[in-house]
């Protein structure tokens, strides 16, 4: 696995790098609107908006918790799973 890591490490890098201004200005924005946690109403709206912009699929509202988020495309993930995350 490790091996396959390095040989898809360059390809990772130029992806990254290609969307760094997006993910900074996110960044910026979230930052500049600091929020209690559980009560991020704003940023999760970047967070969502900035997820739908890359392509994924969203599935809000996670657990009747309005600033948690999961990538919709698996049915099987919950709350908890580590690809779960609450932004």
């Amino acid at each position: 696995m490790q091996q396959r890591a390095a040989r898809n490490s360059e390809q990772i890098w130029q992806l990254v790098d290609a969307k760094r201004e997006e993910f900074e200005a996110l960044s910026d924005r979230v930052f500049d609107m600091p929020e209690i946690a559980y009560t991020e109403f704003r940023s999760v709206a970047e967070h969502t908006a900035e997820m739908l912009r890359q392509g994924f699929r969203i599935t809000e509202n996670l657990s009747g918790i309005p600033a948690a988020v999961i990538d919709g495309r698996s049915r099987r993930r919950r709350a908890g799973d580590r690809h779960s995350w609450r932004v």
